[in-house]
């Protein structure tokens, strides 16, 4: 779809049949501990994950996609990163190591030392792992991420739940997000036709390291700033406060992350390769948002209209302070995918100083209103949030007039169908939730079907391209 070429958007139905497959399986896991551990549990980890995805963004934010954007990488890049991220990785888990007795004290919960320590093996081992995905998706061999992530996926959803149901606690979380990262990489390092020799080259490393740097300064200010933001909840609230608020937003991530982010993966490296022709990153870029606007609009706009029976139905009434968070987070992400490939296409031809710019002026806005909405409550920080990253998008697109020509106000315009119908079918669906008088769960099933069929019946009349074609493309994969 985003490519005229076969192997693209091949690569995309790989991509997004992995997220949809592993994300299917997280999610009714998910729902499955929701219902078996308390909020409490999750806030354990939730405080935990703060430090460790800070540190965790340094191995996994730059050293791929430099990889990935170097147009003649070879074995002797891909080996020298390799064990440099690994070297590199273990420097940082010693500092998290060190620093769990003062976390722990810092929250005055010294049960936070083990589960921190213990959940910081996560970074020497994304290190590894972000160099192998690095490899399978500059050489568009999405198929094998289809399978490792399944296959860990599955196994760490039966850990989880086990512990859980053995009364493990927060430790049953621990151990599926640890499981999954571990078999994945186990998993890729078979399939992958890559594997690391010893290879070394301190002149390759500063070339890639420029670039790479620039990439995990962005990486670190993300997660530092979504920490910042989880700290702030913990601290001036409670630790039950930021566990809702983190399952409140958690829903509708996963929606944006099977869709965006599939085709975000796909699209970079396919940008990447087309760097030096601005009029076919032009066409990439419109082809990609108005894919993933089609596909994610109605998904959010739906998401929100059933998130009150969404939360009674399946995470029970205990969790019913996540909907406001559901929703607006749901309007959040209806501008990621301009958000995304903005700053794909321009790390794509080289321009990380600029997004390190855009995203330094983006952060200083979100400290400035996070100052301001903390005393607002929870929710009054979440829709803080949402209004600057929708501010954001323009920030974004600031550039891409200039190199692509391809304005922020046109990609408005293109997304903008998929946005009406989307409204229309959230109305639909209201209407009859209000009228249909079956049992609840009966009642949820029937407003995603409504919801499907109205919105595809829409996209038929407006004949929306992207239907057809999606459905003739998937024919041809299956049946090739």
């Amino acid at each position: 779809m985003v490519d005229k070429r076969n192997g693209t958007f091949s690569g995309i139905i790989w991509k997004f049949a992995e997220r949809i497959s592993a994300q299917l399986v997280s999610t009714i896991v998910s729902i499955i501990l929701a219902r078996i551990l308390l909020p409490a549990d999750y806030g354990v980890v939730s405080v935990v994950t703060i430090l460790i995805t800070i540190f965790n963004s340094f191995v996994t934010g730059g050293f791929g996609n430099a990889l990935i954007q170097k147009k003649d990488a070879d074995e002797l890049d891909f080996n020298t990163m390799y064990y440099f991220s690994i070297v590199f990785s273990l420097v940082l888990y010693s500092v998290v190591f060190c620093l769990a007795r003062p976390f722990a004290s810092f929250y005055k919960n010294q049960d936070l030392v083990w589960v921190l320590r213990v959940m910081a093996l996560r970074i020497p081992i994304a290190a590894i792992n972000s160099i192998q995905q690095s490899y399978i998706a500059k050489n568009m061999q999405f198929r094998k991420f289809f399978f490792a992530t399944i296959i860990g996926t599955v196994i760490s959803a039966i850990v989880g739940i086990t512990l859980a149901l053995r009364g493990a606690g927060p430790w049953a979380l621990v151990a599926q997000y640890l499981t999954n990262v571990i078999i994945d990489t186990i998993v890729l390092y078979i399939v992958s036709e890559w594997k690391p020799k010893l290879q070394f080259s301190i002149i390759r490393l500063k070339n890639l390291y420029k670039f790479a740097f620039r990439i995990m300064s962005i990486s670190v200010l993300d997660a530092l700033f979504n920490e910042i933001r989880s700290t702030v909840i913990s601290i001036r609230y409670s630790a039950t406060d930021l566990a809702i608020y983190d399952h409140g937003t958690k829903y509708p991530n996963l929606i944006v992350t099977n869709i965006n982010s599939s085709i975000g993966s796909v699209i970079f490296p396919a940008l990447s390769r087309c760097q030096s022709n601005k009029d076919e990153m032009r066409t990439l870029m419109k082809r990609a948002i108005t894919f993933s606007s089609f596909a994610l609009t109605p998904l959010l706009f739906g998401f929100a209209t059933i998130s009150n029976r969404f939360v009674d139905v399946i995470l029970t009434s205990k969790w019913n302070g996540s909907i406001p968070y559901i929703i607006i987070t749901c309007i959040m992400c209806l501008f990621y995918p301009m958000h995304t490939i903005n700053i794909q296409a321009l790390i794509a031809v080289g321009e990380s100083k600029k997004v390190l710019v855009l995203d330094v002026i983006k952060k200083s806005m979100h400290i400035l209103v996070l100052c301001f909405s903390m005393y607002y409550g929870v929710v009054g920080i979440a829709i803080g949030c949402a209004f600057v990253s929708i501010i954001s998008t323009f920030i974004n697109g600031f550039y891409s007039k200039r190199l692509f020509s391809y304005s922020i106000w046109s990609q408005l315009k293109d997304v903008l169908p998929y946005v009406i119908t989307s409204c229309i079918m959230s109305i639909i669906v209201m209407i009859f939730d209000n009228y249909l008088l079956f049992h609840p769960v009966v009642t949820l099933i029937m407003d995603i079907v409504i919801g499907m069929t109205v919105y595809c019946v829409l996209a038929i009349v407006c004949k929306f391209e992207q239907l057809p074609y999606l459905i003739h493309k998937i024919q041809g994969i299956i049946f090739k």
